[in-house]
């Protein structure tokens, strides 16, 4: 199909160029043009852009979908005690239908506030591939792993990561990628990261999705029971050598910590509504990127945040950041936006794919309706995204060319089939039935 967005403003996040204004062209799953698109150029659909803003779609580079289903569930804790006491025995609850509803309704809220792709760990994960498959959206999906890699869960759970890879990776018109995905330093043992490790390894594209540094208490239980940082025992054991690892937080780092995440490469996850809420702690996002490790968003699962809406944790992110660096002049608005668009795709691994607006790339687009009260006076459009956008100016929404929204009406889901379904599974899995 071939698409044409006329007169609009366009912000491709290209070498700090500002916003252009124009046409842009679509063909097939592709950007075939931007700015001014030849006349011989016959759209199947033409959408006027006429007081819009056409971004990247937004990256979400750390949650768990099927989380919705705890949306509002035990709050005002804690981490370890809001895992341990309310959100563990709640996933024991949990099926492959609730993981497959539960990803949808995560995946309408993400469509809705312009995102395009996300990173993935969780459980019931053929279900999600099975929900980003249909929904059109593009996803990078890692089976959470927890164990010694001796018993037979944590086997169990290895080898569901390595089935899905051979079975899911690439499918989609190329829109789903699979990673994998240990928990967490405190919740997996050394045989299980290195057998993970060791399948990452022998499988091409495949990257690494963890935990690390959230909390004080896990720093400290690291430092007691190994006699070093997480980042320092996971580069001990190899974890960062040879595969792509998104990083989910990296709230507690020391600075060897810092310099060990930049000479490996590692991509840090910044979430910071989750880290907020469960009082985790703030993280040095201006100093990490100082240094110029790559730094993503994410909003983590709803059952911590308590949604998925990209565009609030822009604005959220932005204005932490310079709080916790006290300095007014640190992470400006264009980084913020990077952080959700370009900074997303090279933590997921797609950068030469999606990420900016560019001839060649994939046609990953949210259009922004600027009619809004809060848009005016129109001076920086820039500075509006990062900190005067809403999530229901988002308009359009396409990825890998296929319009997913239009004119705020999803196509490829139907949103009152899902939320009718998670409030009667919801009941099951709260204990409420």
């Amino acid at each position: 199909m071939k698409i044409k967005i006329i007169n609009a403003n366009i912000l491709r996040m290209v070498q700090d160029e500002g916003v252009i204004t124009g046409d842009l062209a679509i063909s097939g799953e592709d950007i075939a043009f931007i700015g001014k698109v030849p006349d011989d150029f016959v759209a199947d659909k033409t959408i006027d852009g006429s007081n819009t803003l056409v971004i990247p779609g937004l990256i979400n580079a750390h949650t768990h979908t099927p989380m919705s289903i705890l949306r509002n569930f035990a709050n005002d804790l804690e981490l370890m005690d809001w895992l341990t006491t309310a959100i563990f025995p709640a996933e024991d609850r949990m099926d492959e239908e609730c993981g497959y509803y539960g990803a949808l309704l995560s995946m309408i809220e993400l469509i809705r506030s312009g995102c395009t792709a996300f990173e993935e760990q969780y459980m019931f994960v053929d279900s999600i591939a099975k929900a980003v498959f249909e929904s059109g959206m593009r996803a990078n999906i890692a089976r959470g792993l927890v164990g010694d890699g001796e018993d037979e869960g944590s086997l169990q759970r290895l080898q569901e990561n390595i089935d899905l890879y051979h079975k899911w990776h690439k499918k989609g018109e190329g829109r789903i990628h699979v990673d994998f995905g240990p928990h967490a330093p405190y919740t997996c043992q050394d045989g299980i990261l290195k057998k993970v490790i060791e399948a990452a390894e022998s499988l091409p594209d495949s990257g690494i999705h963890i935990h690390l540094c959230e909390t004080q208490t896990e720093v400290k239980g690291s430092i007691e029971q190994y006699g070093m940082t997480p980042i320092e025992r996971m580069e001990k054991l190899g974890l960062f050598e040879k595969k792509r690892v998104v990083a989910a937080h990296g709230v507690h780092l020391t600075d060897r910590d810092i310099a060990i995440i930049k000479k490996y490469d590692v991509n840090i996850v910044h979430n910071p509504s989750s880290n907020l809420k469960l009082a985790s702690g703030f993280a040095p996002v201006a100093k990490l990127m100082s240094e110029g490790i790559n730094v993503a968003l994410g909003t983590d699962g709803s059952s911590s945040n308590n949604n998925v809406n990209m565009i609030e944790e822009l604005h959220i992110a932005g204005i932490l950041a310079k709080a916790v660096a006290q300095d007014a002049k640190a992470l400006p608005a264009y980084e913020i936006i990077k952080m959700a668009t370009i900074n997303g795709a090279k933590a997921l691994g797609i950068e030469e794919q999606t990420g900016s607006l560019e001839i060649g790339k994939k046609a990953d687009i949210a259009i922004i309706d600027m009619s809004g009260a809060h848009w005016y006076p129109q001076t920086d459009l820039i500075a509006a995204v990062a900190y005067s956008m809403q999530g229901n100016d988002v308009r359009d929404v396409i990825c890998n060319g296929k319009l997913l929204m239009e004119d705020r009406k999803l196509l490829t889901i139907s949103e009152k089939d899902v939320i009718d379904k998670i409030q009667t599974l919801s009941k099951k899995v709260l204990g409420q039935i």
